[in-house]
């Protein structure tokens, strides 16, 4: 959880939170853009989210599975 509050002290774009579910909580990364935002920064926020998520899934499980 630190790693992540650090790692979120560095970001432009984005931020890591925990979501809870009943006694699951899951970990992701998210972003908020305007509803009216072009095409330009909208793929690059989808390609930052995608991006850093996958980093770490990567690190942590060894697999890239979503």
């Amino acid at each position: 959880m630190q790693r992540l509050l650090e790692q979120n002290n560095r970001t432009k774009i984005g931020a890591w939170a925990v979501q809870r579910e009943d006694d699951v909580s899951i970990v992701l990364f998210k972003t908020q853009i305007a509803a009216d935002a072009e095409f330009g920064p909208l793929l690059h926020a989808v390609l930052v989210v995608t991006n850093t998520a996958d980093e770490l899934e990567l690190e942590l499980t060894g697999k890239d599975d979503y």
